[in-house]
């Protein structure tokens, strides 16, 4: 019986090896933004498992600004702080909600009125650069990364102190000089790099609105 069982943790060993040996090929940055690789077309659950071999088969693949998130901010006449309260989910390739290290990065660009900006390029609806950005680095802190992750939305909640022109921006159609009352966020997750310096980048695209 002992002999049965020191056999069967040799193969789970060498099991285990193989796949860590295979995290060392050398793969490029992978960029995702949005839903889950496959949902949208209907495509395959379990064959996408592959692509987070390296952080194990429930490592993040995907991301998405989740819709709490909004402008915490004074009201007219008032004084107090203006922050960025940012929600964001993170999933594993079977579309389950998990935890993922990184550096969160967010840019946030404002809306524009129609026509062409500064430089000749045709107005798309946000300046072309960030206003304002932030960059949480201490979401590489597992025990950091963890305080911030909210059980019960399964979301990563973040804080972000803002200018107060930020708040004043949906609300004061004078300060938007006839642009629409939008904020674009960019949120961009940066993971640990592997064995070969590779990391997953995971991205995502939010607009806040009155």
């Amino acid at each position: 019986m002992v002999n049965r069982i020191c056999a069967l943790w040799g193969v789970i060993f060498l099991a285990t090896a193989g796949m860590l040996a295979g995290c060392a090929v050398d793969r490029p940055v992978v960029v995702q933004r949005g839903q889950v690789p496959g949902a949208a077309t209907g495509g395959g659950s379990s064959g996408d498992a592959s692509s987070g071999a390296c952080e194990g088969p429930f490592g993040p693949v995907a991301m998405r600004v989740h819709p709490l998130t909004h402008i915490d901010a004074p009201a007219a006449g008032e004084r107090g702080e203006t922050s960025l309260v940012l929600h964001v989910e993170v999933r594993d390739a079977y579309g389950d909600l998990v935890k993922g290290l990184g550096k969160l990065d967010v840019e946030l660009t404002r809306s524009v009125a129609g026509g062409v900006l500064p430089g000749g390029a045709m107005g798309t609806g946000f300046e072309q650069a960030p206003a304002v950005a932030w960059s949480a680095t201490e979401m590489l802190d597992p025990k950091e990364n963890s305080r911030r992750f909210e059980w019960d939305t399964r979301t990563y909640r973040l804080r972000l102190l803002a200018p107060a022109w930020v708040g004043q921006w949906l609300r004061d159609e004078t300060l938007r000089a006839g642009a629409p009352a939008k904020l674009r966020l960019r949120v961009t997750l940066t993971g640990v790099p592997d064995a070969s310096g590779n990391r997953r980048v995971l991205q995502d695209v939010f607009v806040v609105e009155p």
